[in-house]
């Protein structure tokens, strides 16, 4: 979007004259005070995150603290007062039943020579650490069948044959092929009551305060089960090729359910029903996190085929708002969740922190709030970073903590939908209360009723409604707390940096309104906006430019090679592309492609082009290359050989996985077999559906 564009647009919210205010009714149905949310990091630095929590007016948090309170001190506890907490993914941080049958300094003994295998977090062994484990049984052995016998009489196990433990189902794995985290039976009935005690005890433990600060519900990850005994991933464990199954025979241990999906629905269940008793006169709210939401967790409960899933149990463990933990947007128009038994919009949302990579082949943090935001949904704040490199979010530049929560400011203020408007060509966002395009965003805190603005770039210019203006104009610091004058002026109703400014500037302002529940941002004069909300337009979903009929836009040579967009010989359309000046085989053609992998996620991948040569025949592939941090993965095609004179389709379907974020990807179409020139054309990437199983 050109900045021209940028200080031209219009939207005419109401059809009425620019000269009068802009009446905005209250649609009150989105008022969910309990979706008001930010998913506090998982760091010992928590505090800061209620700090900024109090200034964005973030009403609940969730809890994923190291040190449980009463303990923190006085200073450090006023900023979660007022405050409510999730319980955030009991399943994984509290682990019962594993004391070992310890004394207090055997533990603490143990703790200092095994830190992982006897982490507090709140409770014991949280994780297996293959490196200590073996250390242990060789120099304590009795220490060692003590947490042998305990993982395997209450943890799932994923083969009967295999030796401990990776005789163990994984949970979660931590990014280190020596350390993970193994799988509560929950097949088991008495597991799933001492879980849920445990999660009860330190739920009462940690609203044992006098600061006002109180449990309001449990938020977490839905596992996703694959063929009944599969969670989580197509990998094998550690150390093992095979897909990770869980095992009917546990040892000489009787299941009480069938399989480990149906003993997670009585563990869900299980759990609301303590929680209310422990917290009477309280709704207590379930706020899931299935990847992706329907085919994780809608579903799977609505077919499963279990006795003990009864309607009541559904309806129990269905969960009260759902939120997409991963990069994807379906969910905002699946039929599956529309209806009188769905979820409305106002309790779907999205909390991955995946989306803020300011790279050009991903999609945009302007992208997701816009498609977001204009249809009454949610992006929280979430995890420990914004961009995968686990800084805090505190650090961040100011305009990435309030697309966070102007969603939910909007829907705080009733702010109606068919107000909202994203302009998905244009890249802009407008309501009555809330505007964002590449330049500059600003909204109104639905608490206090002032303006939060952050002015990104020379472009920006915040526009104001007839009727409304600015007064007060305050800097804010990394807390979103008002310090100092800001580097901006308002400018004949339209707020705007000052030419020396420094970027970003962030300002807070008082709102005058002529008339009262009036409209206090516009769009400046000139071009309507327009959105089709039937449709989710998310960019980067597939290979740009794939027939090269737009230049080489998207592509480029790998290593010394040179790409020239030529017009004969052609595949289909007007132009093709020319790889030569290749000094290497791996020399070739490549296009960065992250935000499709990260759009569709792991799965089955059909890659498709055309090849030609007419230099001697050659042996040509496709490979993608995926990047996580540091470590890379090529999934290669079969090598075809192609003969001078005509042109070759390359079509095969690669099975693509990954532990968690994409931090780069590439593909790349080469001739591996020497270093001549080459012609491609007709590129596809075609998401097939998850992987085999």
């Amino acid at each position: 979007m050109t900045s021209s564009i940028a200080l031209t647009a219009v939207l005419n919210l109401t059809g009425l004259s620019a000269a009068q205010p802009v009446p905005v009714p209250v649609d009150t149905t989105l008022q969910q005070s309990w979706m008001n949310n930010d998913l506090t990091a998982w760091s010992d630095k928590q505090i800061l995150y209620h700090r900024l929590a109090q200034a964005l007016g973030i009403e609940n948090v969730a809890d994923a603290r190291f040190v449980e309170y009463p303990a923190q001190s006085r200073a450090v506890a006023e900023y979660s007062s007022g405050l409510n907490f999730y319980l955030s993914d009991p399943h994984k941080t509290i682990q019962p039943n594993m004391n070992f049958e310890l004394s207090e300094n055997e533990l603490n003994a143990a703790l200092a020579s095994y830190p992982y295998t006897f982490s507090r977090y709140p409770q014991l062994a949280r994780a297996i650490d293959e490196s200590e484990l073996v250390e242990m049984s060789e120099n304590n052995p009795e220490l060692f069948e003590k947490v042998k016998a305990s993982f395997e009489r209450t943890k799932a196990w994923s083969h009967p044959n295999r030796p401990f433990p990776h005789n163990l189902a994984m949970l979660q794995s931590w990014g280190n092929s020596d350390r993970w985290e193994p799988c509560p039976d929950f097949q088991q009935q008495q597991v799933i009551e001492d879980h849920v005690a445990a999660i009860v005890a330190y739920t009462k433990a940690t609203e044992d305060n006098d600061f006002d600060y109180r449990f309001t519900g449990v938020i977490g990850d839905v596992v996703e089960i694959w063929l009944e005994f599969n969670w989580n991933s197509t990998r094998g464990l550690p150390g093992h090729p095979e897909t990770e199954r869980f095992a009917r025979h546990h040892g000489d241990i009787t299941h009480d359910y069938a399989t480990l999906r149906e003993g997670w629905y009585v563990y869900l269940g299980h759990l609301r029903d303590e929680l209310e008793k422990a917290f009477p006169g309280r709704p207590i709210y379930f706020i899931w996190e299935p990847t992706p939401i329907v085919s994780t967790w809608v579903e799977p409960l609505r077919t499963a085929p279990y006795a003990t899933l009864t309607p009541e149990l559904r309806e129990k463990i269905r969960g009260d708002a759902l939120v997409d933990e991963k990069p994807g947007l379906q969910y905002l128009i699946d039929p599956d969740l529309d209806g009188p038994d769905g979820w409305p919009l106002h309790r779907r949302g999205s909390a991955t922190s995946d989306l803020f990579s300011k790279g050009p082949h991903y999609p945009t943090h302007l992208v997701y709030f816009g498609e977001i935001s204009s249809r009454g949904g949610y992006l929280f704040s979430y995890g420990s970073g914004i961009d995968r490199t686990r800084a805090p979010v505190y650090t961040f530049e100011n305009q990435f903590k309030l697309f966070r929560v102007f969603s939910a400011w909007q829907n705080q203020l009733g702010t109606p939908v068919e107000m909202r408007t994203w302009d998905a060509e244009q890249e802009i966002y407008a309501s009555p209360t809330a505007y964002a395009d590449a330049h500059g965003l600003a909204g109104v805190h639905h608490q206090n009723r002032k303006l939060y603005a952050v002015l990104v770039d020379e472009h920006a210019a915040i526009h104001l409604a007839d009727g409304a203006r600015l007064t007060r104009l305050q800097s804010a610091n990394t807390y979103w707390e008002p310090e100092s004058v800001p580097d901006a002026e308002l400018q004949g109703g339209v707020l705007r940096p000052k030419p020396d400014a420094r970027f970003p500037v962030s300002v807070i302002a008082d709102v005058e309104l002529t008339t009262p529940n009036q409209a206090v941002l516009t769009t400046a004069p000139g071009v309507a906006l327009q959105q089709d909300r039937a449709q989710v337009v998310i960019p980067n979903r597939e290979v740009l430019n794939p027939d090269f009929e737009d230049g080489l836009e998207g592509w480029s040579g790998s290593g010394a090679a040179v790409a020239q967009i030529v017009e004969r010989p052609a595949a289909s359309g007007k132009h093709a592309v020319r790889v030569y000046n290749r000094e290497k085989p791996w020399n070739g053609l490549d296009q960065p492609i992250q935000g499709v992998l990260m759009n569709h996620r792991q799965g089955r991948y059909r890659v498709r082009a055309q090849v030609r040569t007419d230099q001697g025949p050659g042996a040509f592939t496709l490979k993608i290359r995926v990047f996580e941090n540091e470590k890379s993965t090529d999934f290669t095609t079969t090598p075809v050989e192609v003969r001078p004179g005509g042109w070759v389709t390359i079509d095969e379907v690669l099975e693509l996985d990954w532990e968690d974020f994409v931090t780069r990807a590439n593909l790349y179409i080469e001739r591996r077999s020497d270093t001549r020139e080459y012609f491609v054309d007709d590129v596809l990437i075609e998401f097939l559906g998850k992987p085999s199983q």
